[in-house]
């Protein structure tokens, strides 16, 4: 029997049918509505002009990067559970993230350094309004 869209139909399909059903729509489920979110949120940012750290900088996009890795893992564990035939999905799941994983080494890097960067120039700050003293860094400040 072939499925042509009624609901009626998938009480007859057999239990490979269904799993065939499954497999399909699982991966395109994956292939196109998750790799189209992921694509709107994880835009990678430049490691020439770096996000501001006013806005997040790095640090946010890889923080983000994580989040969507652990919720499409964890989209991947429920839809194994459900059952969606032979697919791999956590293979699957983990090839929508293959190009954020070969760039995650040189992001990391440069957000550990606009990190240290950014606590080098709080620490700078510091030191100078300390060395004026209470009532000149009042004044500085105004």
């Amino acid at each position: 029997m072939e499925f042509n869209g009624n609901p009626g139909d998938l009480m007859e399909l057999s239990a490979v049918q269904y799993n065939d059903v499954m497999e399909i729509l699982v991966q395109r489920v994956l292939e196109q509505r998750v790799t189209g979110l992921l694509d709107k949120l994880l835009v990678k940012p430049s490691l020439v002009n770096l996000p501001p750290m006013e806005e997040g900088g790095l640090l946010l996009y890889l923080r983000m990067l994580a989040v969507a890795y652990e919720k499409t893992q964890e989209l991947a564990r429920d839809l194994r559970a459900v059952g969606c035939g032979d697919l791999d999905v956590e293979g699957l799941t983990e090839s929508l993230f293959l190009a954020h994983k070969d760039e995650y080494p040189e992001h990391e890097q440069a957000s550990l350094g606009q990190l240290y960067h950014a606590k080098k120039c709080v620490l700078k700050t510091s030191i100078y309004l300390n060395h004026l003293g209470p009532l000149g860094a009042q004044k500085e400040l105004l």
